[in-house]
């Protein structure tokens, strides 16, 4: 708790004269991932594809959901393009933020330091792919339960008897607690690999090594870090206010930057 305390106090102090930088490195990355969902919506709309128009239909109750495929190609292209773009972003703010809170006054032109070579970039990529795939797979387990719920709801669709309408109100509830709990659970997990873009934007160390050191580092630490990002959920309750996120969200990644700061150099003392 006084660690936690320490850390937050010490992310205000760095940003002090900063605000106004992490601002705009915040509304920069935002408009970036805007522009690629304006643009979907565009194209979307110039050559008629949506999800309603595409034949799309969610209905929960009896356990449908239909996507007719070209919503899902362009949403998938446009998806593809904005991670390509964004993903070295986000390492370059993560840089930003680890200098700043480390007494540094860094540029924003640090946000494009993946962009600077090629192997830099396309590193990024396969960082966040590599971690990505290794949560999603613990995530595929993870929701096997809520997806057997859906499955049985989807089935039961089919019947209108009152038992059949009953157990459908019922298991829609419960199919909403077990996402949840699995969603925590997944959560967590990949908080093992919350080292792995700290350690990869302050070093040249490679994709997998990143990710060793990572899992390495934070062993002993997830239940910390977990209660860490929790301890930021009243202030993201406040967060569909934009003045308040404009200060949440700076703050915050000061506060894992120092927080990343501090596990990294007791990893290192101890290795």
């Amino acid at each position: 708790m006084e660690l936690r305390k320490k850390i937050k106090k010490d992310a205000l102090f760095s940003l002090r004269n900063s605000w106004g930088k992490a601002t705009a490195i915040l509304l920069f990355i935002c408009g970036v991932h805007l522009l690629f969902l304006l643009l979907e919506q565009f194209f979307g709309t110039l050559l008629h594809i949506d999800f309603l128009s595409g034949g799309g239909r969610l209905d929960l109750y009896r356990g449908r959901l239909e996507v007719g495929t070209p919503f899902v190609l362009m949403a998938a292209l446009f998806a593809l393009i904005s991670f390509v773009v964004t993903v070295p972003l986000h390492y370059g703010a993560a840089k930003w933020y680890l200098r700043q809170v480390g007494g540094d006054s860094p540029a924003l032109s640090t946000i494009f330091d993946c962009f600077h070579s090629l192997r830099r970039f396309f590193r990024s990529l396969l960082l966040k792919i590599n971690v990505a795939l290794r949560v999603l797979g613990v995530g595929v387990l993870a929701f096997l339960p809520s997806a057997a719920i859906f499955l049985a709801i989807r089935y039961m669709g089919g019947y209108e008897s009152p038992g059949a309408v009953i157990a459908r109100l019922l298991l829609i509830p419960l199919l909403c607690l077990i996402s949840l709990a699995a969603a925590l659970f997944v959560f967590a997990f990949s908080l093992r690999y919350f080292l792995a873009g700290y350690l990869f934007v302050n070093s040249h160390k490679g994709v997998l090594e990143c990710i060793r050191l990572s899992v390495q580092g934070m062993k002993g630490n997830i239940q910390l870090t977990f209660s860490f990002y929790l301890s930021f959920l009243p202030w993201f309750l406040l967060a569909p206010l934009l003045v308040p996120l404009l200060f949440i969200y700076p703050y915050m990644q000061a506060s894992l930057a120092i927080y990343a700061k501090y596990l990294m150099t007791k990893m290192e003392r101890y290795s």
